[in-house]
């Protein structure tokens, strides 16, 4: 037992200490150890792996070329390369996407226009930028575009999350025209993604309804069936006169068209304007 015990510990210390080297060797090395299911139980539920320390090595001996560029001397187009590589969503390298994000987070202060919409863009869901990037609302707004100009259905969230937390109403317009209008770089034959988006944008959109009227009237008027039963049943400014306008003249319209006119859509607004004329009186 001790024999296997000490083995794995063994291993480990090598995994650890090939990460001083970068060299193939000490790479093809840890590429093997990685492939071992060398663990030992520690007890009450504690587990030890060679894998972890070796896989950790490797991200470090993989980045370490890499990783030396990352200073404010380095020209910028090779700066801006190594950035992308470990800073891009999703994070393959997680040893190296954190040394990129201290790197962006040490600089902001000395060129915020280059660095913070970078900070946004590539760490958009991680707590630690929220102090600095809260200092530059225009840069973070750039940030944040460049997030909802995403291809990706996740980068495009991780945005709209991020715009919500720092209650960046501003984007109101560009989240729905991303979301509503297919005025992004998404997939918008994939439904389960978009209809995605779509709630969670109405759920930021719900944050400041005074803000979001016009982009209530837009929904309402517009071609998505969920969307409009999600605004309506979730309506909670009670006490806006412009919101009641609004409803009032959806549900005309709605009265208007013999196919909808009976639908529990039509019933729920009608409800929904029973209650905001017993509140506003």
């Amino acid at each position: 037992d001790s024999a296997a015990e000490s083995v794995v510990r063994r291993k480990y210390r090598i995994a650890r200490k090939l990460r001083n080297f970068d060299d193939c060797r000490a790479e093809d090395a840890l590429k093997a150890l990685i492939k071992e299911d060398a663990c030992e139980d520690l007890g009450e539920g504690e587990v030890f792996c060679v894998q972890w320390g070796a896989d950790t090595s490797l991200q470090e001996v993989q980045s370490k070329k890499d990783l030396k560029k990352l200073s404010p001397k380095t020209p910028q187009k090779e700066l801006l390369k190594v950035l992308e590589k470990y800073g891009s969503f999703p994070h393959k390298n997680d040893f190296a996407s954190r040394k990129v994000m201290e790197f962006l987070l040490a600089q902001s202060a000395s060129d915020s226009q280059l660095y913070i919409p970078l900070l946004v863009e590539y760490f958009t869901n991680f707590r630690e930028i929220l102090p600095v990037i809260q200092k530059y609302p225009e840069e973070t707004a750039t940030g944040i575009r460049n997030c909802l100009l995403s291809s990706s259905p996740a980068v495009v969230s991780n945005g709209i999350s991020l715009a919500r937390k720092l209650g960046r109403t501003d984007l109101f317009p560009l989240i729905y025209d991303i979301a509503f209008e297919h005025k992004g770089k998404l997939d918008y034959s994939r439904r389960t993604e978009i209809e995605s988006i779509q709630a969670e944008s109405i759920n930021f959109f719900r944050t400041s309804e005074t803000d979001a009227v016009q982009i209530y009237r837009d929904i309402l008027f517009g071609d998505i069936p969920k969307a409009k039963e999600s605004v309506i049943s979730g309506l909670k400014s009670l006490n806006s006169p412009e919101l009641l306008a609004l409803l009032r003249d959806f549900s005309d319209s709605l009265a208007n068209d013999r196919k909808v006119e009976d639908s529990l859509l039509a019933k729920r607004t009608r409800q929904k304007m029973k209650t905001m004329e017993d509140a506003q009186k």
